[in-house]
């Protein structure tokens, strides 16, 4: 009889979980590989009851420091002055070319990379990050910061990462281990350590927007380009990564890797279960009918005969109910990913020469999925 490490044990059991819990909106729960990091989201600290209102001895009395967690943002190395909030000249901005939809939330983004260090990318969709690598994602409404999350690899299989809540003066943000919902009179709702695990296990190496093909566009600021140019890449792309499709097209096929690839890869239990996958890859680039959206998309409307009736159309357009996408992290539709992805998928449906919706008593209602949406059909993909 073999023995099961006791680390590879508590993943399982994680992701167990996390499937219970709700098998239509699992994130990251994967059978099929065996993950290249474990995550270190599940150490007991306290949390502050507000950003607002935190104090230094509540912060103490929270053990951040004692999980390796530094207390306020302005310890993490994201500013050279955080009086005035300049950045530290070795971190750089990144923009991503799919957007994470954040509920209208505005974001900024910085890595820090080790001096001399280098991303091995001898697989191009799944790069591996140095240790010591830094990722700090900032969300903002109306101009006021609400939250800084941050990512760090501490190992090479071990990653930290805990989100910031902004002081009501902007002077610092706070750790907040176990979240915030509804920050500083928002909607906003700020994940826990857990939360942010459940999102980032379902890649290779945890990194979501940093990647490839997120960075292989002009406005990147750091892009795959200058990575390169740098010697930052262990293996460089064979040719130029470019999305297929016309600007519309491009805009829908990223969007969905954006939001939807994280979940919806070939890693993940739920990916498996459904045989969904949205990840763009370097190597299926070619032509709009070689990438994962295509497949999933088309095979998808086969199955339910109407544009409307797609899969991937209902999930995007309800919010307060499971089965909702994204699954977590959301409470309003995004309006204008919505329309880009509808758009795709009717002219893949016109191709197809299946209707917009389906004629009225047809068992491919577009209406839901036939067998309780809400409750998160798992076939519905397949």
């Amino acid at each position: 009889m073999s023995t099961v490490p006791p680390a590879t044990l508590s993943r399982w059991s994680a992701r167990a979980a996390c499937c219970l819990l709700s098998l239509a909106s699992a994130v990251g729960c994967s059978e099929g590989a065996e993950p290249h990091v474990s995550i270190d989201a599940a150490v007991p600290i306290g949390t502050p009851d507000a950003a607002v209102v935190v104090s230094d001895a509540q912060l103490e009395a929270g053990n951040v420091r004692d999980a390796g967690l530094a207390t306020r943002l302005s310890e993490t190395g994201l500013y050279r002055d955080m009086a005035s909030q300049v950045i530290a000249s070795d971190v750089h901005a990144f923009v991503p070319q799919g957007v994470l939809w954040a509920d209208g939330a505005d974001k900024q983004r910085w890595v820090y990379l080790p001096p001399g260090s280098q991303i091995d990318s001898s697989k191009m969709d799944d790069w591996i990050l140095p240790v010591g690598t830094k990722l700090w994602k900032e969300f903002s409404l109306d101009g006021k910061r609400l939250e800084t999350r941050l990512l760090e690899k501490v190992t090479k299989d071990r990653w930290t990462m805990v989100a910031y809540g902004w002081l009501a003066d902007q002077s610092d943000a706070v750790a907040l281990p176990d979240g915030q919902d509804n920050v500083a009179g928002t909607k906003h709702d700020i994940p826990s350590r857990k939360q942010c695990a459940s999102c980032h296990d379902g890649v290779a190496d945890s990194a979501i927007g940093f990647g490839a093909i997120m960075l292989a566009h002009s406005d990147a600021k750091l892009s795959l380009d200058q990575l390169i140019a740098e010697k930052r890449l262990s293996k460089d792309p064979a040719q130029p990564l470019v999305v297929p499709g016309t600007p519309a097209e491009q805009r829908a096929l990223v969007y969905l890797h954006a939001n939807c690839s994280n979940c919806h890869n070939e890693r993940t239990f739920i990916s498996n279960v459904t045989d969904v996958n949205y990840k763009l890859r370097h190597d299926q680039l070619g032509a709009l009918n070689q990438t994962n959206s295509y497949r999933a998309i088309t095979r998808d409307l086969r199955r339910f005969g109407s544009a409307e009736g797609s899969y991937v159309i209902r999930r995007m357009a309800f919010r307060g109910a499971q089965g909702q996408m994204p699954p977590i992290a959301s409470e309003l539709v995004d309006d204008e990913g919505l329309s880009a992805v509808r758009a795709l998928v009717y002219e893949w449906a016109t191709q197809l020469g299946l209707p917009i919706r389906a004629d009225a008593g047809a068992d491919a209602a577009d209406g839901g999925l036939g067998t309780n949406l809400d409750g998160g059909a798992l076939d519905a993909g397949r």
